[in-house]
């Protein structure tokens, strides 16, 4: 049950934004209304409690307007910088550059990015 709560708790704090986080309240702002069900919600206080205090109060505000960047659409937006940044890296090196030279029209159109813990 334990690690299914934080499978939980991770999957939907990935979709939603903190919107306030003391040492007794825990809010938590959403956009995406089918994710959040009232058993999530429930599933998420649980495992909140356990992992920061059995007194901490967990409540949520929806916002169908749109709120800031949840943390998942802020990860997008990092690996879209870094994808960005090693483009324009590559584009310095010189053997790309002679490759591009003896190919012209050329471009790079794939960048992937592996993380030092991911396995190759």
């Amino acid at each position: 049950m334990e690690q299914s709560a934080n499978k939980t708790l991770v999957s939907l704090l990935r979709n939603s934004v903190l919107l306030e986080i003391t040492t007794d309240r825990l809010v938590i702002g959403y956009t995406n209304t089918k994710l959040f069900t009232d058993k999530k919600k429930e599933e998420v206080a649980d495992a909140a409690k356990a992992f920061f205090n059995k007194t901490i109060e967990v409540s949520y505000k929806e916002n169908t307007d749109g709120i800031d960047d949840t943390v998942s659409q802020k990860q997008k937006k990092e690996r879209l910088r870094q994808i960005t940044a090693e483009k324009k890296e590559a584009e310095r090196s010189k053997m790309v550059q002679a490759i591009m030279r003896e190919f012209p029209g050329s471009e790079i159109c794939s960048i992937e990015i592996i993380e030092e813990n991911e396995d190759v």
